[in-house]
């Protein structure tokens, strides 16, 4: 099987898996948003970013650099799986001691520091199940990996409905967490049992491997979850608590929205570490593709989000408390393109070995973003009630700055023309979404939602952004899918 169909394939079976997941949250969102209210909502999400940034210490780039290793030498898989949990299971210690520390420091309410602790021990939970999901991505099969999102979140669902219906606030909906991720956790281990990579006795060298060897990717992902945690400290102490459930509202629709880049990015991640350690060509080749994908995917959200940021936050938060939200999601509409774009040069540019000078990067824009976030949330807050809109400018203009150094980075080896052209494409179809949306303003959301996609399709195919090679691609994946292999021209 070629490179591009496994890529396209994995792509496949994480954008269905996505699909129902994003389904369910449509449910669960909306559920505990409108349960919560806009102020316990806030407290909510502040706890929950506050305790991912304390979980992905505990990762600290163990699953890149799982996936990259075992990409390159499967042998060690059953070893790699044995000695990630245990490790991930003793740095939780400490990072608990840590993290309630660094509250008290911060002068949180006892009830927050629960809320903090109790998303934390799921967040341990997860973080030991996602290091043999790692380890099975690293092997290119992404079938277990796509089918588990799907059963965490069913599971999640029914639980949290439960919780709801039981008449439970934060603390109950937080146990529910614990019991989501402690399910996952025992479907993990017969998923790893199945797969027959173990029994294998953890090693105190792979320990230190995978210490060593995550440092680059830990710099990256630290970086990157302390921005919304940062933003989340500042707007709880700068902003209102309104503005924190608002901000967490529109950050949710956000991650649904981001969600194809980061499956084509999850997809390709593996792939292109063997590409670039064995044919270069193919590796420039696989770059290109999958950033012509995310250019003609990202434009039309971008796009869609901003015309459509009220109805979006009046159906899944039945606007009324949250209706403040859609103003930043029209801000973060522009965040969406070029964090789309950095999803996939970023996953090369890791791929590549330049893990430290892109860390950098993000590191010095993040430094700068905070200091300007206290600024713009402050007079955000004092002039609009809203806060969340100069959380949300900063880090829109942040992702711009970081896709000019991804370009500077991947250099021209790997970047050619044709981009620009399917950009002008990209363009052109976003712009032609503006026309019914425009013209026809009284027309219901579902109407003027499905003609702004046909506009975008029809045009874009019209300019030649989509055509007979595309077919043929998805029709190979779904051979490759059912054991019959069509070759891609």
């Amino acid at each position: 099987m070629n490179s591009r169909t496994i890529v396209s394939r994995n792509a496949l079976l994480m954008l269905v898996s996505q699909l129902l997941t994003n389904g369910l949250s449509f449910i669960t969102v909306p559920l505990l948003a409108r349960w919560l209210g806009s102020t316990d909502y806030g407290t909510m999400y502040l706890a929950g970013v506050v305790a991912g940034f304390g979980a992905m210490a505990i990762e600290c780039g163990q699953d890149n650099y799982s996936v990259l290793a075992i990409a390159r030498d499967n042998s060690r898989a059953a070893e790699f799986i044995a000695s990630s949990a245990v490790l991930r299971l003793l740095l939780g210690v400490v990072g608990a001691l840590v993290l309630e520390v660094a509250l008290r420091l911060l002068g949180y309410d006892s009830l927050t520091r629960l809320l903090v602790f109790m998303v934390y021990i799921s967040q341990l939970l997860a973080s030991v199940g996602t290091a043999a999901m790692a380890v099975v991505k690293g092997l290119e099969k992404m079938a277990f990996n796509a089918w588990m999102r799907v059963f965490t979140e069913v599971l999640h669902t029914g639980l949290l409905v439960g919780a709801i219906a039981l008449g439970w606030r934060m603390r109950g909906i937080c146990g529910a967490e614990i019991v989501t991720y402690a399910g996952t956790l025992l479907v993990c281990a017969r998923v790893v049992i199945r797969m027959r990579l173990l029994p294998a006795r953890p090693r105190l060298a792979t320990m230190l491997e995978l210490l060593k060897g995550g440092v680059p990717f830990f710099l990256w992902t630290s970086i990157v979850a302390l921005q919304p945690s940062v933003e989340a400290v500042l707007l709880s102490k700068f902003g209102s608590p309104e503005a924190v459930g608002w901000f967490g509202a529109s950050a949710k629709i956000l991650n649904l929205l981001v969600f194809p880049a980061v499956i084509l990015g999850s997809a390709l991640s593996p792939t292109l570490a063997r590409l670039h350690a064995t044919d270069a060509e193919a590796f420039g080749r696989a770059v290109r593709g999958a950033l012509r994908v995310t250019v003609f995917i990202a434009f039309p959200l971008s796009v869609g989000s901003f015309l459509f940021a009220d109805a979006g936050m009046n159906l899944v938060f039945g606007g009324g408390a949250f209706a403040p939200s859609a103003d930043n999601l029209r801000v973060f509409s522009a965040y969406l393109l070029p964090v789309s774009l950095n999803i996939t040069l970023g996953t090369a540019i890791l791929a590549s070995g330049r893990q430290l000078a892109w860390t950098l990067w993000k590191g010095a824009l993040v430094a700068v973003g905070a200091g300007a976030s206290a600024l713009l949330i402050s007079w955000f807050q004092a002039r609009t009630g809203n806060g969340g809109l100069g959380a949300a400018a900063v880090t829109a203009a942040a992702e711009f700055a970081m896709l000019g150094a991804a370009v500077h980075l991947l250099g021209r080896g790997v970047l050619d023309r044709t981009i620009y052209a399917d950009l002008l494409r990209a363009i052109a179809a976003s712009a032609a979404m503006i026309v019914p949306v425009r013209g026809f303003p009284a027309a219901p959301f579902p109407v003027l939602f499905v003609a702004a996609s046909v506009a975008y399709v029809g045009t874009l195919a019209a300019l030649g952004g989509v055509g007979i090679r595309d077919v043929t691609i998805l029709r190979s994946t779904f051979l490759a899918r059912s054991g019959r292999q069509s070759p891609i021209p």
